[in-house]
């Protein structure tokens, strides 16, 4: 099963910073508790190519490119995105300001390189590509310089997340005959097996105190949203939805809530979602539903806890 075959999105929002000047390759770590700002996420445009969107607070859309773009990824301090896009023939990283503006090209080669995400100080940015042959895990500067593979196997491996004290890296990998989620010490060194499950375990998002990691799972026979504890191992089932399915969870910056998207219907669907951790009884606010194809969703952190914009009604 493709991980990218299941993707619809899940998103929420506040207001976008502006483009301002952001050199990261300085320290620009996000505070925790951080400040929840808008989540970006691939959606189709009125000519059917997926692009990035932004959804605002009154549930309005803001399409930030025009010529194709997926798997968006906040830097930390909140004022870029770098994101995956082929419109020069072939899948490549490329980053762009936070409005859209100064969209650049990072990796250059005929392979498909893609699910980028920023270490935790803004310098490095980690992504999976299939340049030797099957998909490994790389990371390189920020400015798209020092390309370095870290995982080097016959499996694939992909979805690499940087935990926030920029320790370890988390992936997915099926090189033991099923997906389960890995970590890694930075340098690709120590990998190691967190899930070990017979069910399918893909796309882990790392909690901002460090603790946890969301993911989804085939687990339980129906594609669900779980959240394991890195120390123990201790799995938690978020979301009961089958006959549809729930993936591609996306934590909010301070550490309160889950953005998810839920799969349903044939031709796929599917309603935008956010779970309240500190208020489980509630279950899932549905934000805004939807008829068309959005995927992959990221959170944006802000620089202020008091810039936080509390969620609109659920619909």
């Amino acid at each position: 099963m493709r991980v990218r075959a299941l993707a619809l999105a899940v998103a929420s929002a506040v207001v976008v910073l502006g483009p301002g000047v952001a050199d990261e390759t300085k320290p620009a770590e996000a505070a925790f508790p951080g400040a929840n700002g808008m989540i970006a996420f691939a959606h189709y445009d009125g000519n059917g190519e997926e692009q990035i969107f932004l959804l605002d607070p009154k549930v309005s859309l803001t399409q930030l490119t025009d010529s194709g773009g997926s798997h968006p990824a906040w830097s930390p301090n909140g004022r870029r995105l770098a994101f995956s896009s082929s419109r020069d023939g072939d899948d490549e990283i490329y980053v762009m300001n936070a409005d859209g503006t100064d969209q650049t090209r990072l990796t250059n080669n005929p392979a498909s390189d893609g699910a980028p995400a920023w270490s935790p100080d803004g310098s490095k940015i980690v992504f999976q590509s299939n340049r030797d042959g099957n998909r490994e895990i790389y990371v390189m500067s920020a400015n798209g310089s020092g390309q370095i593979r870290l995982t080097n196997n016959p499996a694939a491996d992909s979805n690499p997340a940087w935990s926030p004290d920029g320790s370890t890296i988390a992936f997915d990998s099926d090189r033991d005959l099923t997906y389960d989620l890995y970590l890694m010490n930075e340098d690709g060194t120590g990998q190691t097996n967190l899930t070990n499950h017979a069910s399918l375990d893909a796309s882990p998002d790392w909690s901002p105190d460090g603790s946890k990691i969301a993911f989804w799972s085939f687990r339980d026979a129906a594609i669900e949203v779980y959240v394991i504890e890195v120390s123990s191992g201790a799995t938690t089932k978020l979301t009961t939805s089958s006959p549809s399915m729930s993936a591609f969870p996306a934590w909010s910056p301070d550490g309160t809530k889950i953005a998810y998207q839920t799969i349903f219907g044939a031709p796929a669907r599917g309603a935008l979602n956010v779970y309240d951790l500190d208020n489980l009884v509630r279950g899932p606010a549905k934000i805004l539903p939807t008829n068309s194809y959005a995927a992959l969703p990221a959170w944006q952190p802000l620089p202020s806890v008091g810039d936080i914009v509390e969620l609109p009604d659920a619909a």
